[in-house]
């Protein structure tokens, strides 16, 4: 998530950067989105997932 939203949330520079498939890219983060119930529509909400990763590592 953290290179997902560092990478302005360009998932092919972020698969090349964890190097890993696209499709590895695209399944993690549906299922964190469904888990964690995240919408980056919304800019509150996109602040804080944003702020978090940064602060966990």
């Amino acid at each position: 998530m953290k290179f997902f939203l560092l990478n302005h949330e360009n998932k092919k520079q972020t698969a090349l950067d964890l190097q890993i498939h696209r499709s590895t890219l695209d399944y993690r983060l549906n299922k964190l989105e469904q888990e964690y119930e995240i919408n980056y529509n919304a800019p509150g909400e996109y602040l804080y997932v944003f702020l978090s990763c940064l602060l966990v590592g």
